[in-house]
């Protein structure tokens, strides 16, 4: 499904079976940690700070740029086996919610303007 613009996302995602962000670039992509915190299994090409969201096979499935193939047989593998969708979905949530919650952006902003201050 193709819903167009639409302003409460995170309002949809809860429909939604699977997460795919097929991007060429992105710095750390914000509507992956919102779908991986709502427990959504993902897959995502391996482009600016989605590592750093996605451990291939762990918390998600990560595919190489513009490999629309490969991007194509990560999603049937979701689509197919549900207990790798509950395995991924469970551990990515726990991810973003051990490492990219409020108290840890707080935290990082807080050390930053440390490191910035001496």
């Amino acid at each position: 499904m193709f819903a167009g613009a639409v302003d409460d996302v995170m309002a949809m995602l809860p429909a939604c079976d699977l997460f795919v962000l097929p991007s060429l670039w992105e710095g750390l992509p914000v509507a992956l940690v919102e779908a991986m915190g709502m427990g959504l299994p993902v897959v995502a090409t391996e482009v600016g700070g989605t590592p750093e969201l996605v451990n291939d096979g762990t918390t998600g499935l990560l595919v190489r740029p513009g490999d629309t193939a490969m991007l194509a047989a990560a999603i049937d593998r979701l689509i197919i086996d549900e207990p790798l969708r509950r395995s991924l979905a469970k551990a990515g949530r726990r991810h973003v919610r051990n490492n990219f919650g409020m108290a840890q952006v707080l935290d990082g902003y807080e050390s930053a303007l440390d490191r910035w201050r001496r």
